[in-house]
C-alpha cells in the first residue's frame, strides 16, 4: 500500500494543486529480477472526487479508501476541486473540468503504473463532486467506461427557475450561459442524442439518501438518463447527506466496477 500527496504544476489551472493517490502496491520499485520472462501490467483507476468544501484527503478521512482499494487491487486518485463545481472556467483561466477530464488522467498515467484502457478508468464523486464526476464523465466519455454520481447536486440545472432563490453555485455563474454549454450534462447528453452517439455514454451509478435535500432531484435525473436508453444503475437507502451513506456507495461501487475478484489478474511485479 502507497498513499502520496503529489504537488505539481497545472497547466489547466495555471498554478499549482494537489492530489492524494492510494496504490495497492508495498513499492513503487519494479523488480527486475525475472524481467526477461515478466510482462508488467497496470492498474485500473478510480478517479474520486471530493463535495463543496472539501479537499484531496477527504475520501481517506471518512471512508476505509485505502482498504478499498487493497480488496479490489484498484488505484484511487483523488484531486482538489476546491469549490469549483469541477467546472471550466475560462474568464479565470482556472480549467477545472479539464483538469478533471483530462489533465489529470494524463499526468498519473506517466507517474504511476496505470492502464490507459478506456475500460480500466473511472470517475466518481460525492455531492459538488457527483456533479463533477457526471459533467465530465459524459463529456470525456471517450476516457471513462463508468461514472457515479453519489448525491449530485444537479438540481440547478434541472431548475433554473429556483436561482432566485439562491440555489446555483457560484461556480456554475450566469445560469443562462452555464445551462446552454458543456458544463451541463444534460446538454452534452442532448448533442449526442442529435448525433446518434448516446451509445458512447458510459455506464451510470446514480445515488441519493431518501433522507436527502436532494433525493427527488436526483431520482427525477435518474429517470431522464434511463428515458435516453443510458444504462444506468440507482440505489437509495434511508440516510442523508452525509458519510455513512457515501462511504456504503463507495463499498458497492467494488462490486459494480469491472474489477472481477479483487482485479488480481492485474497484479503485477510493483507490488512483490
Amino acid at each position: 500500500m502507497a498513499i502520496l500527496t503529489i504537488d505539481y504544476s497545472s497547466a489547466a489551472l495555471r498554478r499549482r494543486t494537489q492530489f492524494t493517490a492510494v496504490l495497492p502496491v508495498d513499492s513503487l520499485l519494479p523488480d527486475y529480477s525475472d524481467y526477461k520472462d515478466h510482462e508488467f501490467k497496470t492498474f485500473k483507476t478510480l478517479y474520486l472526487l471530493h463535495g463543496y468544501s472539501g479537499d484531496c484527503t477527504d475520501w481517506l478521512t471518512h471512508c476505509n479508501t485505502k482498504n478499498w482499494a487493497t480488496k479490489y487491487n484498484c488505484a484511487v486518485i483523488m484531486p482538489s476541486g476546491e469549490n469549483s463545481m469541477y467546472v471550466d472556467h475560462p474568464a479565470d483561466r482556472a480549467m477545472y473540468g479539464e483538469m478533471i477530464g483530462k489533465e489529470l488522467v494524463e499526468v498519473t498515467r506517466k507517474l504511476f503504473p496505470l492502464s490507459h484502457k478506456r475500460e480500466d478508468t473511472f470517475l466518481a464523486g460525492l455531492s459538488m463532486g457527483g456533479f463533477g464526476a457526471l459533467s465530465n464523465g459524459i463529456k470525456y466519455h471517450d476516457t471513462f467506461s463508468h461514472i457515479a454520481s453519489l448525491s449530485g447536486g444537479n438540481r440547478s440545472f434541472m431548475y433554473p427557475e429556483t436561482v432566485k432563490d439562491g440555489n446555483l453555485p457560484n461556480a456554475l455563474g450566469d445560469i443562462t450561459k452555464a445551462i446552454n454549454s458543456d458544463m451541463n450534462p444534460t446538454f452534452v447528453l442532448e448533442n449526442l442524442k442529435k448525433e446518434g452517439r448516446l451509445n458512447e455514454v458510459p455506464k451510470i451509478w446514480i445515488s441519493c439518501g431518501s433522507k436527502d435535500g436532494g433525493y427527488e432531484h436526483n431520482k427525477e435525473y435518474r429517470d431522464y438518463l434511463i428515458s435516453l436508453g443510458l444504462d444506468v444503475t440507482w440505489d437509495e437507502l434511508p440516510l442523508a447527506h452525509e458519510w455513512a451513506f457515501w462511504c456504503d456507495q463507495l463499498e458497492k461501487l467494488g462490486s459494480w466496477l469491472p474489477l472481477g475478484n479483487g482485479n488480481k489478474e492485474n497484479l503485477s511485479r510493483l507490488d512483490k
